[in-house]
């Protein structure tokens, strides 16, 4: 659904069970899983997420934007998966297009955030909005640009 590696050599994974049976965030390396949430994969785990997004159109004198984020809590601390496109027009007046990825910690309210590799980057964590399986955050529709 939604993977990338982290540029610390770690991988954050976003993955839909069998026929869409549960969703689970894994991190760490093939060798060793540091974090799997939830810890019981059943049709319950899609509602122990919770994603919002954000998009505006662009133009010659306004950015566009898609930001997309899916959070969860696990043993107090938050977890945030970010997918952010950004549309500008660069010196020589052209449309051009940055993308970022990440997971946010959040821990006793001080954020960590660990940036991905765009390269190593597969699918969109706009996905999950097709699912209509995970919470909507309407109190965060609103993003504070």
């Amino acid at each position: 659904m939604f993977s990338f590696k982290t540029n610390g050599g770690k991988t954050a994974t976003l993955c839909r069970g069998p026929k869409g049976s549960y969703l689970v965030y894994r991190f760490g390396t093939a060798a060793k899983v540091e974090l799997q949430y939830p810890a019981k994969l059943d049709a319950s785990s899609w509602r122990k997420f919770t994603y919002w997004f954000y998009t505006r159109g662009g133009g010659a004198h306004n950015s566009g934007i898609e930001d997309y984020r899916l959070t969860f809590e696990n043993n107090g601390v938050q977890y945030t998966l970010s997918d952010q496109t950004t549309a500008f027009y660069n010196k020589q007046q052209e449309e051009d297009y940055r993308r970022e990825v990440a997971v946010v910690v959040t821990v006793k309210g001080k954020d960590v955030t660990i940036a991905g590799n765009l390269g190593t980057t597969v699918g969109e964590l706009v996905a999950v909005t097709h699912d209509h399986k995970v919470k909507l955050d309407e109190d965060m529709m609103v993003a504070p640009y």
